[in-house]
């Protein structure tokens, strides 16, 4: 098959496993990245001679089965893996063009190999689920974690709802990584699964989405033109079974959040190549057509045709192997298995994309298996790690083509758009070929805090740390010139997204009337009501609605917020005083001055202060995991129910009356707040600020920011002071209420 329509771009690995090894079957690794800015391309117009592998700097340990990516500012990144001895291993190192080096790098919360890494749109990286050990056996985990290039850290980033190896991980165009199918369990007892998550950045969370309509896991997946997600081919594993190669292909929908079937590949292949084009189309090279036997199949999913076409076949038959894009205009494949036994290839070969068609490159210097292979842009691309013959291996080959000095007119070889976050440094790399060099320019204007720097090697810098308040959209020009032919623009896209946690606030004065700072606006309710004696307030989990709670029991509902009940009926003899939302949002509770605590919809309940002896309760709060929750009294003293854990109080000290409580983000600390703006910290909370000996109005509401490291403090009077990373959005001191403010929500 020939398609003169076809252009290349990026590059993806898929990669190869000794099958059954230590036990365990080939995993998917699939970044799914292909138009990110700084990708680069072969110098257009330039004579090349013959191509050529070319050592440079080892990796610190041997390691295959790793998972790597290119980092925004060029450097490659490389995790995880399995040993000499077949253990998987914690280390990550990153690699240096400049200097030809790795250096390492964090450590991951927990040893793994096949696992899936991701780089997300604010430069940081994701990596999910693969193999670790658990009493001295391989098994799947469910462990996740980010990693902050700016830091050199891991974080970790919660749990997949399915523990799972051998599975695809792509990033979507909102920003979310959808983590799909893989194997529950290594060795003859496992099975493939159909499961499939999406994590959220902004949150940090993982939540489950449609399983796949059939259980695969060493399928290829990538991006597509349209935004949906493309898995294709892969194992159908039974416990007992070696696993049948399916040719099933499906696409991810994030819109509807479903999958819809496409025709089946023309040859059914696990463990193959894959690499996005620049035209749009997937590229399909080897796998396996069984357990084991190797495949030289060339295939190409179209999708505006939803279908799929051949090439003539690649020069070598391999499972495993890895397949980069040398700019737009052709694609390595190299290395791979060429047996069930893992039995690794020095094979290499070159696939030109306008012709179809394939042409033997030299050979690699070390055969390898499950090896890494990053495209560097016109430096080339990064071969590391894998399976050698003689075990697994740190070396690291650099394979590029050798340039005539012929000039050439400049040409843009980065994308054309890049994301950040404000109030978060950024990063991205604009570059240009040609010869001579050619010098970037910038016009237009950009998020204040970012600036635009030129270097002498045809590439600049967007850089900087956005303004808090400079969340949008930027278009600005991008000139390069090298006096050969006429100057070249590129419009580029600067998207920033707003800054993690709250971006703004609510607070309500005991009437109702509800005021708003930042983002954050007036959200209507859903039916006429007329509140009054407010005495709490509560934002949705995801920040668009709340809740307004009188003392006598109503609940007033906004936006998202469901009415699920209230307590009015009871005529009750003691107040309402507090009220807390569960973590999924399907529930909440209302807490009395005696005690008493109500839960409604699906908040489980797990005891109350009822009937027992204790000072007035002035507040209450859920507990992260949504089992468990703490009633604090006056006194200081806390009371904790469930999975709330007791870290301290300050009962029996002299103190002035508490009016607020707010746990840690993890629920292992919290604080307790005095109406003199004491701020008192337990457990892993941290303190970073207070009111307290100041001059202030009465303190009626507290509130910690998303990642804990900072919190407001609200007074009578509408005075809102910030703390560590909590944000100022402004107040209303000084302005004429309807009532006094009695309580505060941020933004979520």
């Amino acid at each position: 098959m020939h398609d003169s329509h076809l252009r290349g771009q990026g590059a993806v690995a898929r990669r190869p496993r000794r099958r059954w090894r230590l036990g365990v079957a080939a995993v998917a690794v699939l970044s799914g990245l292909g138009l990110w800015a700084g990708a680069g391309g072969a110098v257009a117009g330039a004579a090349t001679t013959a191509p050529t592998f070319t050592a440079t700097g080892a990796l610190a340990g041997a390691r295959t089965g790793a998972v790597a990516v290119r980092l925004q500012n060029g450097q490659v990144l490389v995790a995880g893996g399995e040993d000499p001895v077949g253990t998987p291993i914690r280390t990550a190192e990153r690699y240096n063009l400049q200097t030809g080096k790795w250096s390492g790098t964090g450590w991951l919360p927990v040893p793994v190999a096949d696992a899936t890494m991701v780089r997300l749109y604010n430069g940081n990286v994701l990596v999910a689920g693969g193999l670790t050990t658990y009493q001295g056996n391989l098994t799947a985990t469910a462990t996740t974690a980010v990693y902050n290039p700016q830091r050199g850290t891991f974080t970790p980033a919660g749990n997949l709802p399915v523990a799972s190896y051998g599975a695809s991980a792509v990033l979507l165009r909102n920003g979310q990584v959808l983590y799909a199918g893989g194997f529950d369990t290594p060795g003859p007892a496992g099975h493939s699964i159909a499961d499939a998550a999406l994590f959220n950045p902004a949150t940090g969370k993982w939540n489950a989405t449609a399983a796949l309509p059939s259980a695969l896991g060493d399928s290829a997946a990538a991006i597509l033109p349209s935004g949906q997600a493309l898995v294709a081919g892969g194992i159908v594993k039974h416990a007992g079974a070696a696993g049948a190669v399916s040719g099933a292909t499906f696409r991810y929908d994030p819109a509807s959040a479903s999958w819809q079937s496409s025709p089946a590949m023309p040859v059914p292949v696990a463990k193959a190549a894959v690499t996005r084009l620049a035209s749009g189309q997937v590229l399909v090279v080897g796998g396996e057509t069984q357990v084991g036997v190797p495949s030289a199949a060339t295939q190409v999913f179209h999708p505006n045709g939803n279908r799929w076409g051949r090439f003539a076949d690649s020069p070598f038959a391999s499972f495993g192997a890895t397949a980069t894009r040398l700019g737009t205009a052709s694609v390595l494949y190299a290395g791979g298995a060429t047996t069930a036994a893992g039995t690794p290839s020095a094979g290499a070969a070159i696939f030109t994309v306008s012709s179809g068609q394939w042409q033997a490159a030299t050979s690699l210097p070390l055969a390898r298996a499950d090896a890494n292979a990053v495209s560097l842009g016109s430096a080339g691309v990064l071969i590391f790690g894998g399976l050698s013959p003689a075990g697994p291996t740190n070396s690291t080959v650099l394979f590029h083509e050798v340039s005539q000095p012929t000039r050439t007119a400049p040409h843009f070889t980065s994308g054309t758009s890049a994301h950040g976050q404000a109030g978060s440094s950024l990063s991205v790399t604009v570059s240009a070929q040609g010869n001579p060099t050619p010098a970037l320019t910038e016009s237009g204007p950009l998020p204040a805090g970012v600036g635009f720097h030129a270097t002498k090697n045809g590439t600049a810098t967007i850089s900087g740390t956005p303004s808090v308040t400079a969340a949008g959209t930027y278009r600005i020009t991008i000139t390069a010139d090298n006096g050969v032919g006429p100057k070249v623009t590129q419009q580029f896209q600067l998207m920033i997204a707003p800054p993690p946690g709250a971006t703004g606030y609510w607070y309500t004065t005991s009437n109702a009337e509800v005021l708003f700072k930042g983002s954050a606006r007036p959200i209507a309710p859903h039916s006429p009501q007329h509140p009054r004696q407010i005495v709490a307030m509560a934002a949705t989990p995801d920040g668009k609605g709340y809740y307004l709670i009188s003392s006598f029991g109503g609940v007033f509902s906004y936006g998202d917020a469901r009415f699920q009940g209230s307590i009015t009926a009871l005529h009750l003899r003691t107040p309402t005083v507090a009220f807390g939302i569960s973590p999924t949002g399907h529930g909440y509770y209302l807490v009395t001055r005696a005690g008493n605590v109500f839960n409604r919809g699906g908040a489980p309940f797990y005891g109350s202060m009822a009937g027992k002896r204790h000072p007035p309760i002035v507040a209450f709060a859920v507990a992260p995991d949504g089992h468990g929750y703490w009633l604090v009294a006056r006194n200081g003293a806390v009371y904790s129910f469930g999975s709330a854990h007791f870290y301290g109080s300050k009962a029996g000290r002299r103190i002035p009356p508490v009016v607020a409580f707010a746990p840690t983000p993890d629920g292992h600390g919290y604080w307790l707040v005095t109406r003199a703006g004491n701020v008192f910290p337990f457990g892993n909370a941290h303190f970073v600020g207070s009111v307290a000996r100041r001059r202030v109005p009465p303190v009626v509401a507290f509130a910690p920011t998303r990642d804990g490291d900072g919190y407001w403090i609200v007074t009578r009077a509408g005075n809102v002071f910030n703390f560590g990373h909590a944000r100022y959005y402004g107040s209303s001191a000084g302005q004429r209420h309807n009532g006094p403010i009695v309580a505060f929500a941020p933004e979520r």
